[in-house]
C-alpha cells in the first residue's frame, strides 16, 4: 500500500450549498491544481458526479426553482396584512427568520436562509439556522396539514395610494 493515498476522513461546515471535505493528507484537486487538506465541494458538483441526468442548471435562482417543483408548490406568503388569518405575529420572529413551518408533530419552527426548506420524514429541513417557535407564539388559527404549512415571511410594507392598499 502506498503511503501517499488520499482518503476522505471527515467533513465540516455543512451548508445548503455544500460541504467541506477533510482528507488524511493534503490533496490536489483534479482541476485547478489547488492542494489542501480541507476542500469545499458544492452539493451540485457532488450530484453531478453521482447521478445520471443531474441538472446542468447552475444559478441559485434556477436551482431553487427546480427544488420548488416538488416540495414548495403549496408555500404561502405571510405578511403584516394577512398574518391574522393564521393567528400569528411575524414580529415575534428574529429579523433573520425567512420561513415558518409546522412539523408532523404539530411543533412550529422558523428558518433562515434564501434556500428553501424541504420536507423529509415528517419535518421541514434546510441545513441552516432554525429554531422552535415557543407554544405561546405559534400560529393559533392554522388548520391545514403539516405538509401545507410552509410560509415565506414577507416583512415589506404595503404601498398605499389615497389610503388604499395596492
Amino acid at each position: 500500500m502506498k503511503n501517499k493515498e488520499v482518503i476522505i476522513i471527515g467533513y465540516s461546515n455543512v451548508t445548503p450549498e455544500g460541504v467541506a471535505l477533510h482528507t488524511n493528507i493534503p490533496a490536489t484537486l483534479k482541476e485547478g491544481g489547488v492542494k489542501s487538506r480541507v476542500t469545499w465541494v458544492s452539493w451540485d458538483n457532488i450530484g453531478d458526479l453521482l447521478f445520471k441526468d443531474y441538472t446542468e442548471e447552475k444559478t441559485v435562482e434556477g436551482l431553487n426553482e427546480l427544488r420548488s417543483k416538488k416540495n414548495y408548490k403549496r408555500m404561502k406568503v405571510i405578511n403584516k396584512q394577512n398574518q391574522h388569518e393564521i393567528g400569528f405575529d411575524i414580529d415575534c420572529l428574529p429579523a433573520w427568520a425567512e420561513y415558518i413551518a409546522m412539523d408532523s408533530d404539530k411543533y412550529w419552527f422558523f428558518y433562515a436562509d434564501d434556500l428553501l426548506p424541504y420536507k423529509d420524514d415528517g419535518v421541514w429541513l434546510n441545513f441552516s439556522l432554525f429554531s422552535i417557535i415557543p407554544e405561546e407564539y405559534e400560529p393559533k388559527n392554522y388548520v391545514g396539514s403539516w405538509e401545507d404549512s410552509l410560509f415565506k415571511i414577507d416583512r415589506s410594507e404595503m404601498v398605499k395610494y389615497n389610503g388604499t392598499a395596492i
